[in-house]
């Protein structure tokens, strides 16, 4: 299940760069903005599509909104003040995966019934 959600992330990735909305803001010409870092963040989108529907309890929120901040948070830092690094794609990534974490969180949600989930 995992494998699905790196491959969707990687996947929707591609559409910021099909429709040119990310990437024309970051750069001055439509370039191609995909790769495994882009679904790398769209995985922490999925993440923070967990943190913001609470599907787990708040200690376990909690840890991953500090591991969030702590790898996707510097890595975007990094790439603001880094040579030939496409930011595009790690944003695109990021809102990708919330926008499919979303949909996974209200499934997840829906099937297990309101309550949070216990790890």
């Amino acid at each position: 299940m995992r494998m699905l959600y790196y491959m969707v992330a990687g996947a929707v990735i591609c559409l910021p760069a099909i429709f040119i909305m990310v990437s024309l803001w970051w750069h001055d010409k439509p370039v191609v903005a995909v790769g495994a870092s882009g679904a790398i963040f769209g995985l922490y989108g999925i993440i923070l599509a967990v943190i913001v529907f609470k599907v787990l309890d708040a200690e376990w929120n909690k840890f991953l909104l500090i591991l969030l901040a702590c790898t996707a948070g510097v890595s975007l830092v990094m790439g603001f003040f880094s040579q030939g690094v496409d930011n595009s794609a790690h944003v695109g990534g990021l809102v990708a995966g919330l926008v499919v974490g979303s949909v996974f969180a209200y499934q997840f949600k829906r099937r297990a019934g309101v309550g949070r989930l216990e790890a």
